[in-house]
């Protein structure tokens, strides 16, 4: 039968267990505080101590508590779980302290540990209390041991939360928190024992089981000894704590000190140790070094001594309060050894120990330099302001994040507004500014502000009094974190020099204007000298006149070219110069380049080489006059500056596309070269590299400036490589439009069997063919001398014979070097035969051809060599036939000269009547000649109102072209042509003018003409346009004088015609000014007998459209209609002029076409026809003038008879036969008196 037992307890052992269980909970919160502070190694080694000293100072609470509680019966128990029941101790107090050296604990890991450490400590108990071995079985009241539980859930919580707050370095007393905690805890961990054992019944067996002694048992002494040895254990682990805290607090004390003497010492400010009565104790060497003073002096002198006067209270009134408790911050000067003072900045701290205050600790900061440097700062910015105000920029700089804006004073002073009023940098686009670009202006911040980053920008301000200003602005963003974060920019005052700009403009447009005036009054005389010169030396000239004629003819282009350069730079500088974009060939460019300046360098002895790779497109899109006026320009450079060598003329591709390509032009040459710091000055407006080049070599220092110019107009740049005495190379390069697909070179197969041997003295000429013949596939080897060419010839034999197929020989006639070489070729068996073209200078043609006679060449090269030309040459010499290659029709597209006439336009100029509206009469002469050559009809009038009177008179179509001069008083080519186009829509008009501008072309094409030519004007360019838009008329137009009929009343004799033609013309070329003369002053008797009398001769000469207009004029002046009168006398003059200058052309020609038959003496005719003439004076009879005709062919030649024969000849044409018979009668005397001697 069972019986409940019940037990007692052992009240000391019972307040034992409370008093270990409260003394272990203080070490272990001890222990958990150091675990908290310490770190790595030494934080694992308290971790271990700490989970001993509590696990097993719970363990001994426990079984204390055990041998407290009496039975009726022994109790052992059972070691296995003892030592289990120990270790689940350990682990709950391992738990704790674990946790608590966490950085981050979460919520659940909080809990987690807190129900462990629970579990743990109820399981230490339990698992005790199943240790017991009795004759009993143990009964648990569940409700008491969920108590016990909740117990131990709320203790372990307790310790987690008293262990994190170790971890606050702002914990108030936590000796006093460790003391209470430790009790409260040492209590819980005591209640939730003894609750537990309060849970526990006992039962009686009656019978003992026989196993319960078999199990390994521990009885109570055993235990208490165990407890006993538990408890040494942990007071040595106290004790070692407590040895460890002690060893780590001496250590900490000496960090620390070490630490605060470092910091005392060495510290670079002035760091002081004061007593609470202001002496001073100690001090750092940084004192000594600011002050200059020993630490002796320091220390034995009052500190008030060393402080400036008028600081020793505020700084005794600091003391005063850091003795209270109260930290102080002030500045005060202190006295340097050597008398100046230094600024110091001062934080002053009292030192508490145990609650009161000790020391006075100072830290001053020498703040001398930093204070000059304020005051530098604050003078700076005053001179700053000055400097703005005196250049007249203004600064600001705006801080978004604040938006705060900082301005200058200049800043306001040019917005005319306070800083006060000015909020935000974009308040700058809205206040101030002119109204018509507020917008603008407040755009382009609105972009710096969101994106651009920085800006520049012009604008005005309309101040309050209505005062205009103009401003440079630049202004800035910065970023940071794809933010803005600051703003800023600067103003400039600009106003002064926009009304400079405005004043400059002026004066440019005014200078160009000057210099396009000037232009063309230097142009228009110039013309006249340029043409008479032209026409000049197209007559018979002694030699010496011919020199002068020629001089003149060089100086009138340098005068040209000159006048071109100055209006050039006065274009560019007014930026008002543009390109042409028009279709042309490259190729031809550079034939003209080469025909300008191969004379010259010729002349000089120097090779002229060009070369242009074959990937260069030739038919290109641009202004190709600009292009030759720059390569020119070089090349004559080269020229002037080189006096032996060579020249070199390069073209080469840097890039092509569909639409465009970029070249790169070189002039290389030999000369004098420069150095090359100099090279950027030789680009300005009259500069060249030194004095002494002028001097020398003379020239405007304009080419290169203007040239750089139009390559950067092109797209291009220039880059100069010179060494002085060594030469110069100018490269530039220029983009080019592209005329459609161009293919590139299509070389004959095969060309690699064959092998060229270039031989020239000159290194890159020859390299330069090598390398244009070799990229067909040619082989191609070059020497520099006789002896090169014959160790390759000799060296290139095999089996007896050459591989050479093809010899490029040099000219060298002053070394007789080519007649060497091919002397040496024939007198070997394997070189002779071998074919060569022979290059040669233009001047050397007949020389080379005359020399070479005895080993005759393939064919002759002309210099400078063109690659084309070579090409075909060598091609043709190779394969014959492949002489109609792509390359040899690309050379023969290219060579026809722009002024070459074609057959049909030769026929379609040939009899063209052609109206010259020219003011000029020199210039009106000299277009005459130009045109006459080519056998066309040449009318000229002087303005353009006769022009408009010309058209309108005469009968329709007449003209097939009309020359229109454009600045003509009283009226204008323009307005001329506005009126022709009205009466003759299809005739075509080319417009002539001295202003070489872009802008005057436009205007002419745009008022209805068809082309434009400036003057100076060049005979082919002037041909070449004509033939252009010429339109021929339909069919034969009556002409203003019959000359058929004129030959039939003349009976046949064109001597007499012509005669009689020019007679007209001098009786007549004052008519239209005498008409206008008489009616001007009211002699309408004069007008009539003038008239009267001009009608009288065009009907005996033929001129049938005169005759007609003078009896119009005839009827007009006797109906007395003044308006009818007026168009009468206009359409009368009209036709006079062009009956004048049909009848000199007709004159001409018939002088040309006419031979005199009597230039021999028949002189037994002579006084039969002087009879015969004398009758018919005498019966006045026209036919006299036949007779005259024959009178005067037979003694014309006769230096005595000339005056008298002209004479009659005027009388005659007067029809004033009288005086004419008397005239005849004195030539018959001196024929007699001839005869008689």
């Amino acid at each position: 039968m069972e019986s409940h037992v019940h037990g007692t307890y052992n009240i000391p052992l019972v307040a034992i267990s409370i008093v270990v269980s409260i003394f272990t909970s203080y070490s272990a919160f001890n222990i958990a505080e150091r675990v908290v502070f310490h770190r790595g190694s030494s934080r694992t080694l308290w971790i271990i101590v700490g989970s001993c000293v509590m696990g097993m100072g719970i363990w001994s609470m426990h079984f204390i508590g055990m041998l407290a509680f009496h039975l009726s019966f022994n109790v052992i128990y059972d070691s296995f779980l003892v030592v289990v029941s120990m270790l689940l101790s350990i682990c709950a107090a391992f738990a704790a302290l674990w946790l608590s050296t966490r950085e981050n604990i979460t919520t659940s890991a909080f809990i987690a540990s807190g129900l462990f450490m629970a579990t743990a400590i109820t399981g230490m108990h339990y698992t005790g209390m199943a240790a017991m071995i009795i004759p009993a079985r143990i009964i648990y009241n569940p409700y008491v041991v969920m108590l016990s539980l909740l117990i131990a859930v709320a203790a372990s919580f307790f310790a987690l939360l008293l262990t994190f707050r170790f971890r606050q370095k702002s914990a108030a007393s936590p000796h006093r928190v460790k003391i209470a905690g430790g009790f409260l805890f040492g209590i819980a961990i005591a209640c939730m024992h003894y609750t537990g054992m309060y849970a526990a019944k006992f039962e009686m067996l009656d019978n003992k089981p026989s196993e319960m002694f078999a199990l390994p048992a521990v009885n109570s002494f055993t235990l208490a000894y165990l407890i006993g040895a538990a408890a040494i254990f942990i007071l040595l682990l106290i004790i070692f704590s407590l040895y460890l805290e002690r060893k780590f607090a001496v250590g900490l004390a000496e960090l620390n000190e070490g630490r605060y003497n470092f910091i005392f010492e060495r510290n670079p400010d002035i760091v002081c140790l004061f007593d609470t009565k202001g002496r001073l104790l100690r001090v750092n060497p940084a004192a000594v070094e600011i002050t200059g003073y020993p630490e002796e002096v320091l220390l034995s002198t009052p500190i008030l001594e060393l402080v400036a006067p008028g600081d020793q209270e505020r700084v005794k009134d600091g003391f005063r309060l850091v003795a209270e408790g109260k930290s102080q911050m002030l500045e005060f000067s202190l006295r340097h050894r050597k008398g100046c003072f230094l600024h110091l900045n001062t934080t002053m701290v009292p030192l508490i120990v145990q609650g009161a205050i000790t020391d006075i600790y100072t830290i001053s900061k020498n703040m001398t330099e930093q204070r000059k440097a304020e005051r530098a700062l604050v003078k700076s910015e005053a001179n700053l302001e000055e400097a703005q105000h005196i250049a007249g920029i203004a600064s600001w700089d705006w801080d978004i994040e604040s938006d705060t804006l900082i301005v200058s004073a200049e800043m306001c002073r040019f917005l005319g507004m306070n800083p006060p009023d000015l909020k935000t940098a974009l308040e700058l686009s809205v206040q101030s500014v002119h109204p018509d670009e507020q917008q603008s202006i407040k755009r382009r911040l609105d972009d710096v502000f969101t994106q651009v980053g920085e800006d520049s920008f012009e604008f005005r301000t309309l101040l309050e009094d209505g005062t205009i200003r103009y401003y440079y602005g630049d202004i800035r963003s910065e970023y940071s974190s794809g933010k803005p974060v600051r703003m800023f920019g600067y103003l400039q005052d600009i106003t002064e020099r926009k009304q400079l700009e405005m004043q400059l403009l002026k004066a440019t447009y005014a200078k160009n204007e000057f210099l396009a005036n000037m232009s063309h009054e230097i142009r228009t005389p110039m013309n006249a000298i340029v043409g008479l010169s032209r026409l000049v030396l197209t007559t018979e000239l002694p030699e010496k006149q011919r020199e002068y004629v020629n001089r003149i003819q060089t100086a009138s282009r340098s005068l040209s070219g000159l006048i071109d350069d100055i209006l050039d730079l006065s274009k560019i500088e007014a930026g008002r110069m543009e390109l042409e974009e028009a279709p042309f060939d490259l190729n031809r460019v550079l034939l003209d380049v080469s025909d300008v300046i191969s004379l010259g360098a010729a002349d000089k002895g120097l090779e002229l080489v060009f070369f242009t790779a074959w990937d260069v497109p030739g038919q290109l899109i641009g202004d190709s006059l600009r292009l030759k006026q720059v390569l020119l320009n070089l090349a004559n450079n080269a020229v002037k500056f080189t006096e032996r060598g060579e020249i070199v003329i390069r073209v080469g591709l840097l890039s092509r596309s569909e639409t465009s390509a970029t070249l790169q032009f070189s002039v290389e040459d030999t000369g004098i070269g420069f150095d090359g710091e100099l090279a950027p000055k030789l680009f300005q407006p009259f500069s060249q590299a030194d004095g002494s080049t002028t001097r020398k070599f003379g020239g405007t220092g304009l080419g290169l400036a203007i040239s750089s110019e139009i390559v950067g107009l092109m797209g291009g740049h220039f880059q100069v490589e010179s060494k002085a005495g060594e030469g110069s190379s100018f490269t530039f390069t220029a983009v080019f439009g592209l005329q459609g697909e161009q293919d590139s070179p299509v070389w004959p197969d095969g060309l690699g069997r064959f092998k060229v041997l270039v031989v020239g003295r000159h290194r890159a000429s020859r390299e330069l063919m090598a390398e244009s013949l070799a990229a067909t596939g040619l082989r191609v080897a070059a020497a520099g001398d006789i002896s090169g060419a014959v160790m390759e010839l000799k060296a290139s034999a095999t089996e007896g014979k050459s591989d050479c197929d093809l010899i490029l020989l040099d000219w060298d006639a002053k070394q007789a070097g080519s007649l060497q070489l091919l002397q040496d070729m024939s007198e070997v068996p394997s070189l002779a035969g071998i074919p060569y073209i022979l290059m040669h200078h233009y001047f050397q043609h007949e020389e080379a051809a005359s020399s070479s006679r005895p080993y005759p060449p393939l064919g002759m090269l002309e210099k400078p060599i063109d690659h084309v030309k070579l090409l075909a040459e060598v091609l043709k010499a190779l394969v014959p036939e492949e002489r109609k290659s792509s390359s040899e029709e690309r050379n023969s597209s290219g060579e026809q000269a722009p002024a070459t006439l074609s057959q049909d336009e030769f026929k379609r100029l040939q009899d063209a009547r052609i109206l010259v509206v020219e003011d000029n009469e020199v210039n009106r002469l000299i277009l005459r000649g130009m045109i006459e050559a080519y056998d066309a009809s040449v009318y000229t009038v002087g303005d353009g109102k006769e022009a408009v009177d010309t058209i309108a008179h005469a009968p329709s179509e007449f003209f097939d072209m009309i020359l229109m001069d454009l600045q003509m008083s009283p009226m204008d080519g323009y307005e001329a042509t506005g009126h022709i186009r009205r009466i003759e829509r299809d005739t075509p008009i080319i417009a002539i003018s001295a202003f070489a501008l872009m802008s005057e072309k436009e205007k002419a094409l745009e008022a209805g003409m068809n082309d434009f030519i400036s003057k100076p004007i060049d005979p082919g360019e002037l041909i070449a346009a004509i033939a252009k838009q010429i339109r021929r008329r339909s069919g034969d137009m009556a002409s203003f004088i019959d000359l058929d009929a004129l030959y039939h009343r003349l009976n046949g004799n064109g001597d007499l015609v012509c005669r009689v033609l020019r007679t007209f013309i001098g009786e007549h070329e004052d008519f239209v000014s005498q008409i206008r003369d008489d009616l001007s002053s009211g002699n309408e008797q004069g007008v009539k007998r003038r008239i009267h009398n001009v009608k009288g001769v065009a009907a005996n000469l033929a001129m049938d459209a005169l005759f007609r207009c003078a009896q119009q004029a005839e009827a007009s002046i006797m109906k007395g209609q003044q308006a009818e009168i007026a168009q009468a006398m206009d359409k009368l003059a009209a036709v006079m002029n062009l009956v004048l200058q049909q009848a000199a052309m007709d004159a001409e020609k018939i002088g040309r076409q006419t031979s005199t038959a009597f230039t021999g003496s028949t002189s037994g005719n002579l006084p039969a026809l002087i009879d015969e003439l004398d009758n018919l004076l005498c019966d006045n009879k026209m036919s006299a003038l036949g007779v005259f005709a024959q009178i005067s062919g037979m003694l014309g030649h006769k230096p005595a008879f000339k005056k008298e024969l002209d004479r009659m000849e005027r009388l005659m044409a007067k029809l004033n036969y009288k005086e004419a018979r008397l005239a005849l009668a004195e030539i018959t005397r001196r024929l007699d008196t001839e005869e008689a001697t």
